[in-house]
């Protein structure tokens, strides 16, 4: 599930995606009433909405594509889909990247 979402959170920027590991936050496990490992909750507006527990969604199986998730949070109305000429937009602003610049001269306080 991490690697999808990953892939997902850098083609998907106008969504967010926060990562918990459970066992270092029992809290949130206990407030959101998590009992299955994955267990993705898929929030609007601030407010737990909906969730993908397992992988019963996806096939029951782990070995789903990332194409399948992206096509469940579409319908579920936590990601939109995405345009040809979008997927083609945001590589050219990819390629367009600014570099970091930093002074030649050791003793300088620019770098």
């Amino acid at each position: 599930m991490d690697k999808h979402l990953k892939s997902l959170a850098t083609s998907h920027l106008d969504a967010k995606f926060v990562k918990l590991d459970a066992e270092n936050a029992p809290f949130f496990v206990t407030k959101l009433g998590i009992k299955t490992l994955p267990c993705v909750i898929l929030f609007r507006k601030g407010i737990a909405g909906d969730r993908i527990v397992g992988f019963q969604d996806l096939g029951g199986k782990d070995d789903f594509s990332t194409r399948k998730l992206e096509a469940l949070l579409i319908k579920k109305g936590i990601i939109e889909e995405k345009k040809k000429d979008e997927d083609e937009e945001a590589e050219y602003d990819e390629s367009r990247r600014r570099t970091v610049r930093y002074s030649g001269i050791h003793d300088s306080d620019s770098e």
